[in-house]
C-alpha cells in the first residue's frame, strides 16, 4: 500500500533523539520525543540540507518516515478524548474555556 503523502512527514532522529533545530553557534538541538521532533513534507529540498550539515557535524543522521493511520477500536474508529480548550492570554496566563 502507497503511503498517503498527506498523513505522512520526515523526521531525522540521531542516535535515540530527534532533530529539532540548530542553536547558537550551529549547535545541533535534538529533542527526546517524536512530539519536540521537526517535520519535513516528502520530497522536500530542505531535508538535504539539514542532513548534509547534519554530517557535517558529525553526527550520523537517519531519516524517518512518520506515517498518520486510522485507530480503530472494536470495529469503531477511535475518538477524540474529552480536552478542555486551552487559551494563552498576552500576560502568559491560562484560561481553560476562555475564547
Amino acid at each position: 500500500m502507497k503511503p498517503d503523502p498527506l498523513a505522512t512527514a520526515y523526521v531525522i532522529k540521531i542516535g535515540s533523539r530527534y532533530f529539532c533545530r540548530f542553536g547558537k553557534g550551529r549547535r545541533v538541538m535534538t529533542a527526546w520525543s517524536l512530539a519536540g521532533a521537526t517535520t519535513f513534507l516528502p520530497r522536500s529540498e530542505y531535508v538535504e540540507k539539514i542532513l548534509q550539515k547534519l554530517v557535517a557535524a558529525g553526527k550520523a543522521p537517519e531519516l524517518r518516515l512518520v506515517t498518520i493511520v486510522p485507530v480503530q477500536m472494536q470495529g469503531r474508529e477511535a475518538r477524540e478524548p474529552d480536552v478542555p480548550e486551552l487559551t494563552v492570554c498576552l500576560g502568559g496566563e491560562r484560561h481553560p474555556g476562555a475564547h
